[in-house]
Order: C-alpha cells, then structure tokens, then sequence
C-alpha cells in the first residue's frame, strides 16, 4: 500500500519553494520568456483519485549568455492515499562558443516520495552543440560530468558520486500549430543511473495558450523496496496539459 507523505498543501509550497529559489539564478536584468503547463484529473465513484501535475520554464538571452530555469512537480493520490508525489527544479547558464557550441553549467534537484533517494542533487558542467537551429527543426546535444550528492531513503546515509550527464533536445514543426517536442536525459555513475524522456504533441489554440499530449518515463537503475510499497525502476506518465506561453 502507497504511504502518505504531506497533504496537498505541502506539495505546493514545495513547488513554489523550488521554483523561487530557481527564478533567484536570473540576472536581475532579465526579460523573461518562457511557457508553463498545467494538468489535473479527478475521479469520483468507487475509487476517488486525484492527480495534479505541472511544470514552468523560463529563459533568458544576455549577450553570449544563455539562462534557464524550471521546475516541475507530479503528486497523485488515490482514496485520500498518496500514490505519487515529486517535485524537480533545475538551472543552466550557457556560454556561446560559436554560433552553434556553448559551453554550459548546470544544477539539478529532484524529490521524489517513491524512490530509492530521497532526494538528489547534481552539478555539473560540459560542452553543447545545435546541430540543426532551423524555424522547423531544432536539435541539439550536451555532453559533460559533475558531482551527485544523494540521500538514501531507508538509511537517511548521504552518497557523493561522481556521474557522466548527456542529453538531446528536439523540436519539430509539423505545421504552424502543431509541433513535436522531446528531451532525453541521462546521469549516470557507480551508485545509480538516471533517465528521463519527456515526449510531447502540442497543438496552440491561440497566440499564448496551446494543449498538449505528453508522455514521461523517469528510470532509476538502483532500486530498493521500501516498507508497505513494491518500488519500480521506470515510471510512466501521460498527461493532458493547458500549455501558456509567457
């Protein structure tokens, strides 16, 4: 059976916590720009299930700077019984080498109630290229190493690593308004390797508001079961989401 964590209020305000602390690594001159998306679901009948999840970033173009930051946040419960709970922030400053290389620094926080780590934080830094930065089609990839700081759920013991991160980005416009998104991630080093894929449809139904269809796979390869919950190495989620544009 799933644990109760915190109520919903709890959960919000860690989200906003997480996102505040990010929009701080903003210059103080920054213009933001960026896009939210927000989804719920409610079930009512002979099981009541609540879902809520949504995610913001920001970005920022200053000269040879690129900055960007986000956060993201899932909670789920089922019967009044939490079934999922986590919540993600995550900033980056690139520097522009040439027109299509930069060199980048990043810094990346994930909680989540249901894995093996309480939490996990990582720095690191490396090299990104565009290979293709078109009105049409964007692709692009990173490639760097940093440190892992981890804590381990059942023991509350802190884990240090360090850990290789990689990562694709890719746009594609199918028409004016539909376009297909995709952002792979990995981290991967000896205690554990970490993969997210977020692949998403939107479709705009105005200038600033879109709706999209998204499908997320989380991957922990060092799993332990935790008392009263049977823990999975890759969690899937698909979403229906308002999406705005800011």
């Amino acid at each position: 059976m799933a644990r109760t964590i915190c109520g919903q209020g709890c959960f919000v305000a860690c989200f906003a916590v997480c996102l505040a602390v990010g929009c701080l690594a903003l210059p103080a001159h920054a213009q933001w720009s960026g896009k939210g998306a927000l989804g719920y679901v409610m079930a009512r009948g002979n099981t009541d299930t609540t879902a809520l999840n949504g995610s913001v970033d920001a970005k920022d173009v200053a000269g040879n700077w690129t900055n960007l930051v986000g956060s993201s946040m899932l909670r789920a419960a089922t019967s009044g019984v939490t079934s999922a709970y986590r919540y993600e922030g995550h900033s980056q400053s690139n520097y522009r080498l040439t027109e299509e290389s930069y060199a980048f620094a990043s810094l990346r926080y994930e909680h989540d109630g249901f894995s093996t780590f309480q939490h996990q934080a990582v720095l690191a830094a490396g090299y990104g290229y565009k290979f293709l930065d078109t009105p049409v089609v964007k692709l692009a990839g990173e490639i760097g190493a940093g440190d892992r700081k981890s804590e381990v759920r059942l023991t509350g013991a802190q884990e240090t690593d360090h850990v290789g991160r990689a990562s694709i980005n890719y746009e594609q416009a199918i028409n004016p308004l539909t376009k297909l998104v995709d952002a792979w991630n990995v981290e991967s080093g000896p205690d554990d390797t970490f993969m997210t894929n977020d692949l998403g449809l939107q479709v705009k139904v105005s200038a600033k508001l879109a709706l999209s269809v998204d499908y997320q796979v989380h991957h922990h390869s060092n799993v332990t079961q935790l008392p009263g919950t049977v823990v999975y190495k890759t969690d899937q989620l698909t979403t229906v989401n308002l999406v705005f544009s800011f």
